[in-house]
């Protein structure tokens, strides 16, 4: 047997092996921290490690935007469609008559938009059964001029008030 002193602690310890450095389990785990800690500065670990995470979230962030491209291309894309549909069947409708998808059809507050705005409110009163008088602008959806006289109105006025009168 040969007396060895351990490398951290300094106690003197017996080893029949000549190769012993440290004296216990503590000393050992602690040795094999220190021997770590020198091999990483040696080698220079930690700094490749950082280096290799940080192209890895660069990656992660580009794949994550070039998905997010892509599913907002297949959101808008099927939107597209949808919104194609959509006034397709508006434009069906609006064919057959229908007031309301020609008013949905026409440019905001255009004499289209107000003629067919004229003819829903006129088709509501006869469906309803009720009889009312509705105004824009205090112009009657039924006066002969109400498409010509509602955007006049619009355009010196820069107000819209329509209002509903049931008798």
């Amino acid at each position: 047997m040969k007396e060895i002193t351990c490398t951290i602690c300094g106690n003197t310890f017996y080893s029949e092996s000549g190769n012993a450095k440290f004296c216990s389990d503590e000393c050992r785990l602690e040795g094999s921290k220190i021997a770590r800690r020198a091999w990483e500065e040696r080698t220079g670990y930690k700094d490749k490690q950082r280096e290799l995470m940080r192209e890895k979230r660069k990656k992660e962030r580009a794949d994550n935007i070039k998905q997010n491209k892509i599913d907002l291309t297949e959101r808008i894309r099927e939107r597209s469609e949808s919104e194609t549909k959509r006034i397709k069947q508006l434009e069906n409708a609006a064919a057959a008559g229908d007031p309301l998808s020609r008013m949905m059809l026409a440019k905001r507050y255009s004499k289209e938009f107000w003629d067919a705005y004229r003819d829903y409110e006129i088709q509501n009163m006869k469906n309803q059964k009720k009889i009312k008088d509705t105004t824009v602008n205090d112009i009657s959806v039924y006066d002969d001029d109400f498409v010509d006289r509602v955007v006049l109105s619009i355009e010196e006025h820069g107000i819209i008030l329509i209002e509903t009168d049931f008798k």
